[in-house]
């Protein structure tokens, strides 16, 4: 068993909270930063060197009781923030009236006479136009040419 006022067991108690609050188990993960809070990590003799040549704190070592605090500063944030009372689970049958439509193949779009005579102009329409810019160009690069005489040997 690892003693909790250690290294190594605040980084577990901490990671257990975390854990517990990313499966949805927030009042468990609550409790555990609570106690975390007060934390006092007990360096080790290879951290003490480090602090002593580098002037800094060790780059593997968090502060257990800095991240419990932050986490809980997030629960409260979310309780002033009326977060906590959203409900963001789904029931299937909440989004079913939108893709039902889709989904069902029972029934099946006939377009009446007066819809297809319409696509059928506007289709031609188009057709146009695409001869139109595509054509335009070089009728218009072949009279340049013309008028020049560049055909003409």
């Amino acid at each position: 068993m690892i003693p909790l006022r250690t290294k190594v067991g605040g980084y577990a108690v901490l990671q257990k909270a975390i854990t517990l609050d990313s499966l949805g188990y927030s009042e468990d993960a609550k409790k555990l930063y609570r106690s975390l809070r007060g934390h006092a990590i007990q360096c080790e003799l290879r951290d003490l060197e480090w602090v002593k040549q580098s002037g800094s704190e060790p780059p593997h070592a968090p502060d257990v009781a800095k991240t419990a605090s932050q986490m809980s500063f997030g629960f409260k944030a979310a309780e002033f923030l009326k977060a906590d009372q959203f409900s963001y689970g789904t029931k299937k049958s909440d989004y079913m009236k939108y893709f039902r439509g889709f989904a069902d193949r029972n029934k099946v779009y006939v377009s009446s006479e007066e819809e297809r005579l319409r696509d059928e102009q506007m289709n031609r329409i188009s057709a146009l136009i695409a001869v139109t810019v595509l054509v335009a160009p070089i009728a218009l690069l072949g009279s340049l040419a013309a008028q020049r005489g560049v055909f003409v040997q």
